[in-house]
């Protein structure tokens, strides 16, 4: 294929791609006739390195097309994105293990792609969590319980997932089934468990620890099969709280520069007339509805634009989530600034 990452960009694009790309599968030809019947295509994802679009076929079924930017020459030959994520997730389903279905991959011009199966009623776990059930009980248990199970059988398994976070999981509210929605790195360990693997599986209970029991956090971490009592679960969860806090601060000047930026996943800046003023995103990356400032927040002034901007970096970068975050950061001309929480009484 002569297509180009950034030259896919509309509908038409992708359609093109798909009609004319040779696709790498275990069974190409029904999966043709599926492209050929047509679809509506919606662009959800974009980042410098990867997009992905939504196929929506007309027999109600959902396509995920996922596009890679371009490789250098050694990583295109011996770690094609596009081939090693295929068959990292065909390897998962031989194991057993929830993992979405990838049905082909292909080349572009120095990038590729891969293509996958939409799962039913799925939502991201992520957001699933901390906008449902963190208000409901009942179905949290049910979650929790899922998610639990879904790491004993990576652990059984001996499968270690280097992203592995409530982003990366899809779960379907129809089947109550989770499912690993991003199988790039996964690989099987050779030898014994190191205590950075254990750390990469207990993420997902750190990320939600500021809503959780202590009850539930320790039976969660224990039925994942990552810890064997009570104690060695609070030893792993602090562990891993630190492993994170250090990745971070690897990190911190490129994850700063993204929430300042005003145009990333954390955060939307727009210009009001008092000034430039950043508007929180949700706890699964949407934006607020309305970006304008509320009169009902509680304002914190500060003397400079240096003066709120730790504050209002460290809001995102903190594993658990603060619990009163703050929801705007405005700067004004003269350079003062002031940052926008929830006043706790209208929670």
């Amino acid at each position: 294929m002569e297509e180009q990452f950034n030259a896919i960009n509309t509908a038409e694009d992708v359609r093109s791609l798909l009609a004319f790309a040779e696709l790498n599968s275990a069974d190409p030809e029904p999966l043709r006739k599926r492209i050929l019947a047509g679809f509506e295509v919606e662009q959800i994802k974009q980042n410098p390195k990867r997009k992905v679009y939504r196929l929506s076929c007309p027999d109600g079924s959902v396509l995920y097309l996922k596009l890679f930017a371009r490789q250098g020459f050694l990583s295109r030959e011996f770690r094609f994105y596009a081939q090693r994520e295929y068959q990292a997730a065909r390897d998962l389903e031989n194991l057993g293990l929830p993992v979405i279905h990838y049905l082909a991959w292909g080349r572009l011009r120095r990038g590729g792609f891969c293509l996958s199966e939409g799962i039913p009623a799925a939502v991201p776990a992520r957001r699933y969590f901390f906008e449902t059930l963190i208000h409901q009980p009942e179905l949290r248990m049910v979650f929790l319980d899922r998610l639990s199970k879904t790491v004993l059988q990576m652990v059984r398994k001996r499968i270690c997932h280097p992203d592995f976070h409530l982003g990366n999981i899809l779960y379907s509210t129809e089947e109550r089934k989770l499912y690993l929605a991003d199988p790039w790195g996964v690989r099987g360990i050779r030898w014994f468990w190191r205590n950075s693997h254990l750390e990469l599986l207990c993420l997902p209970w750190v990320e939600m620890s500021g809503n959780l029991t202590e009850e539930e956090l320790l039976t969660g971490v224990q039925g994942s099969g990552l810890a064997s009592g009570p104690e060695s679960a609070r030893m792993l969860l602090s562990r891993t709280q630190a492993a994170w806090s250090r990745r971070l601060r690897k990190h911190w000047n490129k994850l700063s520069a993204r929430i300042l930026s005003g145009h990333s996943k954390f955060a939307t800046e727009v210009n009001l007339p008092c000034g430039r003023c950043s508007f929180r995103h949700t706890e699964w990356f949407e934006a607020p509805e309305k970006l304008e400032l509320d009169a009902a927040w509680r304002e914190e002034k500060f003397n400079s634009e240096a003066g709120s901007r730790k504050a209002w970096l460290d809001s995102f970068l903190r594993i658990p989530p603060a619990e009163n975050p703050p929801l705007a950061r405005l700067v004004r001309p003269d350079g003062s600034s002031s940052l926008f929480y929830q006043d706790p009484s209208e929670k």
